[in-house]
């Protein structure tokens, strides 16, 4: 499931540097709303990492298990800790603009072996869709 509600800004494929100079972004989608909307866990797992993360701001990571796993970015608000369990659906927080942000929006990758993979592999969306 998509982790939010909102309108798809931008769908990002194999870009390296700019404002996410360290951290390689093979494929990602930002979902853009109001300051605060729910951000909900893709699918069920592990928190693996809960705090500010360079260019992503307040940032979420959820291991699933056998190399998967999702990554949650600009965050205004955070609901879950390090080690915590998840539910598929579960709030982790809400929408913000922290980081290398311009605007209210959640920035979601899909990973496997912590490399992006290409969004459309699991989601049937198109920027400027509402979701």
């Amino acid at each position: 499931m998509l982790p939010a509600s909102g309108r798809v800004g931008e769908i990002l494929r194999d870009y390296d540097g700019g404002y996410y100079s360290n951290h390689y972004r093979a494929a990602a989608v930002d979902i853009l709303n109001s300051e605060g909307t729910a951000i909900y866990a893709a699918a069920s797992g592990t928190v693996t990492l809960s705090s500010w993360y360079g260019g992503y701001g307040k940032c979420v990571i959820i291991d699933h298990g056998n190399g998967y796993s999702t990554l949650y970015g600009h965050f205004s608000s955070v609901d879950v800790v390090e080690g915590q369990a998840v539910t598929q659906g579960q709030r982790i927080g809400g929408m913000g603009s922290t980081g290398s942000s311009t605007a209210n929006h959640v920035h979601f990758e899909v990973r496997v072996n912590d490399e992006a993979q290409p969004i459309g592999n699991y989601f049937n969306i198109s920027t400027g869709d509402y979701v």
